[in-house]
């Protein structure tokens, strides 16, 4: 039986104890990926900074955080709450991290189920936990590992508070999105992908549309402190003008490393094999969801065009692409891979 009312599976849905299982067996494999060679690499540049601030004095790291104006500050103030259980080491430094990373696993498996299926939900789950690129950023002392945790968990509390419009959910995705607003600027697109997920499907979600604006309005009002003394700065530039504007070759390039990780090393040729056949599980998944084009469809659609395509637009004038940035992009192509295997 399927887990999504009306939704047509091709395979029959392991039984929840074998799911259980086999969420285990993903775990671990994830676990051993991410954590044992985690104090092995030397610090980079960028996890350097993210140890300096977040090992300052509070005062230090909000006037280190706004001098530069990349990021808004709630990455620094968590590091500054966990470092002194770990130690600002490679290890104390990155283990935060990859607790997100691996936080992320179950709950793609919840949102692939709860959308799709069981089955999908598992191989979500299964490919995220093999993902290069997610990996390689729950390895690092940076926001992505988390930013991809939230925008997932924003994903799933919006799609439970469409299907049920109970409380629960709608709080969820208010508190959800207000973390997301104060960790990085990019987590701003989510409530833009729901916002265009409801307009385009009004009819059917305008009771809801109401709550998700009052949602959206109580989680902005956490950002307000930060735009007014973001405002109030002596010079307004942000430290990202070293981003070269992309090309067209890029977006390609873009999906390729956030599908299996970009390689131009010695083992190219057999990426190159991977990617054509990551490529056909992807043309499959959009041929599949437009024979059952519903509202979850629609919603990973637009999760995987929408930020990738207007970041790429916008930054022809002034340049903030980066994969990185759009690294929250991830569970949805693994959900229409998913979708097409």
């Amino acid at each position: 039986m399927s887990d999504v009312p009306g939704q047509n599976q091709r395979f029959t849905a392991p039984s929840p104890f074998l799911t259980w299982l086999l969420m285990i067996g993903v775990m671990l494999v994830a676990t051993l990926l991410r954590l044992p060679r985690l104090a092995l690499q030397s610090v980079a540049f960028d996890e350097g900074y993210s140890l300096a601030v977040g090992s300052a004095a509070w005062p230090t790291l909000f006037k280190a955080t706004l001098s530069s104006g990349v990021h808004p500050p709630l990455f620094y103030i968590i590091y500054k709450t966990v470092l002194p259980l770990w130690g600002p080491t490679e290890f104390g430094g990155r283990f935060v991290v990859v607790v997100a990373g691996l936080l992320t696993i179950p709950c793609l498996y919840q949102l692939g189920r709860r959308m799709f299926g069981r089955p999908v939900g598992l191989l979500a789950a299964a490919l995220l936990a093999l993902n290069p690129l997610h990996v390689w950023l729950s390895q690092e002392a940076r926001m992505y590992g988390l930013l991809i945790l939230l925008a997932t968990l924003s994903m799933l509390f919006f799609w439970q508070a469409l299907r049920t419009n109970q409380a629960r959910y709608w709080l969820g995705l208010t508190v959800v999105n207000a973390l997301l607003f104060n960790l990085h600027y990019f987590g701003l697109w989510l409530p833009f992908i729901q916002f265009v997920t409801l307009l385009t499907d009004f009819r059917r979600y305008f009771s809801r549309f109401r709550y998700w604006v009052m949602a959206q309005f109580v989680a902005g009002l956490a950002l307000l402190p930060w735009i007014f003394f973001t405002a109030r700065r002596p010079a307004q530039t942000f430290g990202i003008g070293f981003l070269d504007t992309p090309n067209l070759i890029d977006l390609p390039l873009t999906y390729w490393n956030l599908a299996i990780g970009l390689s131009w090393g010695a083992a190219w040729p057999l990426t190159g094999v991977a990617l054509a056949a990551v490529a056909l599980a992807v043309l499959l998944g959009v041929v599949r969801s437009n024979a059952g084009f519903g509202p979850a469809q629609k919603i990973v659609i637009w999760w995987l065009i929408l930020p990738v395509g207007l970041v790429w637009l916008i930054s022809q004038r002034r340049s903030f692409y980066a994969d990185r940035y759009l690294s929250f992009v991830i569970p949805a192509v693994i959900l229409l891979i998913s979708l097409g295997l």
